[in-house]
């Protein structure tokens, strides 16, 4: 003999024991109150679909609540949240009365990069740089590409260079360039002009 299956639409357990009619996940669920429905009660004895959940406070709209009084529909028209002062942007205002995409994001502490900060003041893709270090302002002196090259590979850097960690979290200024020469022999870092 088969064994029978839960009542509730869509459930395909078995029911929980001899003469039982509901599965162990719905057991102590009730049924909706109209004849022939399958559904789970939600409130007021009544599935959702059979008018369990409050409908909409704009009238001739049928449709359950979601926010406040009003469905989803009818909510936007009333959201709180200001919108990018953009032409047709339809984005939420971040900063300065913009969104994200039109600049209203912090920015990447890269002095070069105006990408949207993700974590710790850095976008994606210079907040998971491997490089230990990053130079943000090369000295004025460094002009050729020979000279340049040269202090990447481990020379000493003009005094007055400012170094600091991927995170931005510690500014090292007129620091002792024997242990970064240690640090970057073998290793590239990041030049922003």
């Amino acid at each position: 003999m088969a064994t029978p299956i839960c009542f509730f639409n869509d459930c395909s357990n078995p029911v929980d024991g001899p003469g039982a009619w509901k599965c162990q996940a719905h057991k102590h669920r009730n049924r909706c109150l109209v004849d022939s429905c399958t559904n789970q009660m939600y409130a007021r004895n009544l599935c959702i679909r059979h008018g369990g959940k409050r409908q909409c406070g704009v009238e001739s709209c049928n449709r359950n609540v979601r926010v406040g009084d009003l469905c989803s529909r009818h909510a936007v028209s009333v959201h709180t949240k200001l919108r990018c002062n953009e032409h047709a942007c339809p984005n939420v205002a971040r900063k300065h009365g913009k969104c994200v995409r039109h600049g209203g994001g912090k920015q990447c502490k890269v002095s070069t990069c105006h990408t949207h900060a993700r974590k710790d003041g850095f976008c994606s893709r210079h907040a998971s740089s491997s490089q230990p270090l990053i130079l943000l302002s090369p000295p004025p002196s460094v002009l050729d590409f020979e000279v340049e090259m040269n202090w990447t590979l481990g020379e000493k850097p003009v005094d007055g260079t400012i170094v600091m960690d991927p995170q931005g979290n510690q500014w090292l200024d007129e620091m002792n360039f024997d242990i970064v020469d240690e640090c970057l022999v073998g290793l590239p870092f990041l030049v922003v002009l």
